[in-house]
């Protein structure tokens, strides 16, 4: 798993999903919450979620460790992009 990579790598966070379905990459592999808080106690770097995570359901995810949500239709497909991005902040 990426996540345990050499820190020789120096990567600077650790992006893990896909959570949900989501519209950008349709037929990506699905990530568990559980996986996600794994990840977290396994490494020292930020861990980023992403895959069709909206502020209806990414609670969870923030409940499990991530550092931060991706989020690209959730905020511009929404009519108030302000709005979305506001409501994901509350997430955190």
């Amino acid at each position: 798993m990426m996540a345990w990579a050499p820190s020789s790598w120096r990567a600077s966070y650790v992006a893990l999903g896909s959570f949900f379905h989501s519209r950008t990459k349709p037929d990506a592999v699905r990530a568990s919450v559980s996986l996600l808080g794994e990840v977290v106690a396994r490494t020292s770097l930020p861990v980023v979620a992403i895959g069709g995570i909206t502020p209806d359901n990414g609670a969870p995810l923030v409940e499990a460790g991530a550092h931060a949500i991706a989020a690209v239709s959730g905020l511009f497909s929404s009519p108030d992009v302000r709005s979305a991005a506001a409501a994901y902040q509350a997430l955190f």
